[in-house]
């Protein structure tokens, strides 16, 4: 435990892996030394031995479970001095509510069964956990939930890749449950010891009937709470089931091939389109795989991925469980961005085998996660953060930093970078789909041998796929971006994961919601604590340094900072630099902005086609995570905005003069933090202003599309069309919007033909190829839905 740092320092991981280990061990030890002192008949004399006192058996099974428990805890502490505390306080209470409370009941329980039970008692005392352990597997396969609490072995809270963790109510509630317990445990154990010899010490008869009422009263009062609390486990939100998630999910819709299942307060409209589109990515997924899904899929909708952290476990992970025809996601976005990543899991278990309807070895017993999520990246093949799997496997390949897929096979999987292991996965089942036909990775997905499905060895087909890589167009000066991404440590590796996540969480809530920067700076200061060279967050401490100021002071932290950050990090403060600088009239630092920003776009646009370098508008390149088509034209992306700023300082400058109105305006369009009815009113004054230009209409439907306007949005975006904009981006963009605005208003056919001629335009690019594809077979499919009797 102590080598890896997810599980070598206090958390809910250490905890659960101890609490586990510790189990059936410390149940076990403390069994064999309590049959010692078991009460022995004396046949032959007619008498009997009645065992050890009651406060020494005590005293002993409180030693034992300091031992046991305490021993590991402290090696974990004394390896702070490789794999720091991120929070100790939180960190040592996840430690004593998991194995240290586990510890207590397992070594109570051996010592009961040892005293009761002498001969089998050290047998049956470590088979209890692990029935225990085995029955949190059936819950897994049973019920919707992902987490589990086993009073004998701890809590797991969720899946690995949840970060942000934190101790809840119910888990508290819980362990109380857990400690009723003991009274039950002491009772047995009291029965089978013996009271005090000698006459100084014996109590009266009166005194000793008391004491014994007492405790059976006690521990009839702790069983009875603790069975009760059992009972209804699901209500006190100590374990998930579907007629828990029913009770707080009232609202559904069914479609042809999906059942979505929400809260009561969820937009109807927003649902029915959800349930619409969930048809269409299970014919999709069908047609790319050549299966048929048996059984309607239910998809569970929560409002946030607090709500479903709460009831089923997984937070900000998305989850489905195939072999339940389940999906569990956040989030009414349309398209919803992971609906078709988890849709494919289900559609795929119809080729699978096993308990879990996946692949994997011991007939899909033991699931091989680099085929499950490998196989969702490829039937799905959406553009992450602006280009495709193949372009990112590409960049690994570049970087050599692309890892041997027998390093992904099986369990390794999750030893890798996360990033890494999914495009790469994804990357070469596609390469396999596209090569050898959907046969092929339905046969590789049934029995968990590619090489049996393709009649070609594994190395063979990494070499081959390998030189497809090399023949993908990828900017050669796009480095900087795919070293950004893939520079971050694997989970096993991560340092601090949950503290981070959770100080990460109240910085952007003090910087959004608050607009309290004085305390974002802080928080972002505590990440910094943790992470001293970690560029994301020296970038967002100068971000927020710009906002508080003051202006010398930020300038001088950008003279150190910008020599030394890579460029995905200084494309990201270009936005807030500028606002910084015009509201401080800097000049001279605005043309500084001006060249990095002008270089950048260069560096940008500039793409590796078969060794020739040329000029020509690409998918954007953004550094955050754009996950659904709407919020690709409400946030402020950099790439557009990058091609306003540089408009706006052409324009102001075309006399030789800065026109610090005309830059004023600019800042304020392009500022997220500005709300939408002052964005809007400067865009009409752009409008009114460069009426021959269509950036103001352009402006416009963005801010609208941010209201959910989007009979407006549409307007006015085909007005900045017909007049034009002044960068192919943001035509680019204008025209994107267009389509995605009729695909929403229901008109399939003029969507259709949109995306038809954005897929023109920019054939050849595999990003916008991927784009444009998944477009015009959600509209091909509802046009057919049209014209179906």
């Amino acid at each position: 435990m102590a080598a890896t740092p997810l599980v070598g320092t206090y958390g809910p991981e250490a905890a659960l892996l101890l609490g586990i280990l510790l189990a059936p061990v410390s149940a076990w030890a403390a069994a064999r030394w309590a049959r010692t002192h078991a009460p022995t008949s004396t046949k032959n004399k007619g008498s009997s031995s009645s065992g050890m006192p009651l406060r020494s058996i005590l005293r002993g099974i409180g030693i034992r479970t300091l031992l046991w428990w305490g021993t590991p805890t402290l090696i974990l502490g004394l390896n702070a001095v490789r794999v720091p505390l991120c929070d100790p306080l939180q960190g040592f209470f996840w430690m004593v509510l998991g194995p240290g409370i586990s510890t207590l009941l397992n070594v109570t329980l051996g010592a009961a069964l040892g005293l009761h039970l002498p001969r089998w008692g050290p047998w049956l005392a470590p088979l209890v956990p692990v029935i225990s352990l085995a029955t949190a597997g059936i819950e897994f396969w049973g019920t919707p939930g992902v987490f589990f609490m086993r009073h004998l072995l701890g809590i797991f809270p969720g899946p690995i890749y949840d970060r942000g963790i934190q101790i809840e109510p119910q888990y508290l509630t819980f362990r109380l449950v857990s400690l009723c317990a003991i009274p039950a445990l002491a009772w047995l154990i009291r029965k089978n010891s013996k009271l005090p010899n000698n006459a100084t010490q014996q109590p009266s008869k009166v005194s000793t009937t008391a004491v014994h009422i007492g405790f059976v009263i006690c521990a009839a009062l702790c069983t009875s709470l603790f069975l009760i609390a059992t009972v209804f486990a699901d209500r006190l939100n100590h374990r998930s089931t579907s007629g828990q998630l029913a009770r707080v999910l009232k609202q559904s819709v069914q479609s042809e091939r999906c059942t979505i299942v929400a809260n009561p307060t969820t937009d109807a409209d927003d649902l029915k389109r959800i349930a619409s589109d969930c048809d269409f990515r299970v014919h999709q997924a069908e047609q790319r795989l050549g299966v048929q899904s048996p059984g309607n899929i239910r998809v569970y909708l929560f409002d946030s991925a607090r709500q479903k952290g709460k009831w089923m476990g997984a937070g900000r992970t998305y989850v489905a469980k195939p072999w339940r025809n389940e999906i569990y996601i956040h989030g009414t976005h349309w398209p919803h961005p992971v609906l078709q990543h988890e849709i494919a899991h289900v559609v795929a278990a119809a080729t699978a085998t096993g308990p879990w309807r996946v692949p994997g070895p011991a007939s899909g017993w033991i699931p091989n996660p680099s085929l499950i999520e490998g196989l969702a990246v490829a039937l799905t093949w959406q553009t992450d953060d602006g280009w495709t799997p193949h372009q990112w496997a590409r960049a690994l390949l570049d970087l050599k930093r692309l890892p041997p897929l027998q390093q992904l096979s099986g369990l390794e999987f999750w030893k890798a970078q996360h990033h890494t292991a999914y495009m790469a996965t994804g990357s070469f089942l596609r390469f396999v789909h596209d090569t050898y036909g959907p046969n092929a990775l339905r046969t590789t997905y049934e029995t968990n041998n590619l090489s049996q499905a393709t009649g070609k060895p594994l190395p063979d087909l990494e070499q081959a796929w390998h030189a497809h890589l090399r023949t993908v167009p990828f900017p050669k000066q796009a480095s900087a971006w795919a070293q950004d991404r893939f520079n971050q440590p694997g989970i096993l590796q991560a340092k601090c994961p949950h503290h981070t996540a959770v100080i990460e969480a109240k910085m952007h809530r003090a910087s959004t919601v608050d607009q309290n920067m004085t305390k974002a700076l802080e928080y972002c200061g505590a990440l910094l604590d943790l992470h001293r060279h970690n560029p994301r967050w020296r970038a967002e401490h100068l971000r927020l340094q710009a906002r508080i100021g003051p202006w010398e002071f930020t300038k001088n932290h950008w003279d150190v900072e910008k020599q030394s950050l890579p460029w995905p990090q200084i494309r990201q403060l270009i936005q807030p630099l500028w606002n910084a600088a015009i509201e401080n009239a800097d000049w001279m630092f605005l043309n500084e902005l001006q060249q990095i920003d002008r270089m950048g776009r260069i560096q940008t646009v500039a793409h590796m086609d078969q060794g020739t370098v040329t000029e020509t508008s690409v998918a954007p390149l953004e550094t955050t995570h754009l996950r659904t088509e709407q919020n690709n034209y409400i946030s402020n992306h950099q790439q557009r905005a990058q091609a306003i700023r540089q408009w706006a300082w052409t324009t102001a400058n075309d006399t030789g003069a800065v026109d610090p109105n005309l830059l004023q305006h600019t800042k304020v369009l392009l500022d997220a933090t500005e709300s939408a009815a002052t964005r809007s009113v400067h865009a009409q004054w752009l409008t009114h202003n460069f009426p021959e230009l269509g950036l103001g209409s352009y402006m416009l439907a963005r801010i609208q599309m941010v209201e959910n306007d989007l009979q407006s949005a549409l307007g006015n975006v085909k007005a900045s069309l017909s007049l034009g904009l002044m960068a192919p981006e943001l035509t680019l963009e204008a025209q994107r919007m267009k389509a995605y605005l009729l695909a929403q208003s229901g008109q399939w056919r003029e969507s259709l033909e949109a995306w038809r001629t954005i897929k023109n335009q920019h054939r050849g690019d595999p990003a916008w190829t991927a784009i444009t594809t998944d477009w015009i077979e959600r509209c091909q499919f509802w046009l057919a839905k049209k014209k179906a009797p």
